[in-house]
């Protein structure tokens, strides 16, 4: 983001996954309420990396495999629906 539209709009959109993921922490056990799969949508992208110890220890293992997964697809697809949209 940084180098396309300049230093801001970076900072801005650093600012906004850290929010994302530590929300996503705090609010685990209320998501945990919606359903099983709330906390997988809420993680995004980073439930592959960052996010999956948590939602995994929270949830099950198997579905910290569909977290997997689920981040996997989402970080491969969003630069070709940026580009797309753009």
């Amino acid at each position: 983001m940084s180098s396309n539209l300049g230093v801001e709009y970076g900072t801005y959109g650093f600012i906004i996954n850290i929010i994302r993921e530590v929300s996503t922490v705090l609010f685990l056990p209320l998501f945990l309420k919606i359903g099983t799969s709330a906390p997988i949508t809420c993680g995004g992208a980073t439930t592959m990396d960052t996010m999956l110890i948590p939602i995994t220890k929270a949830i099950s293992t198997k579905l910290g495999i569909v977290t997997l997964l689920s981040g996997t697809i989402l970080t491969f697809i969003v630069p070709f629906l940026d580009s797309i949209l753009r």
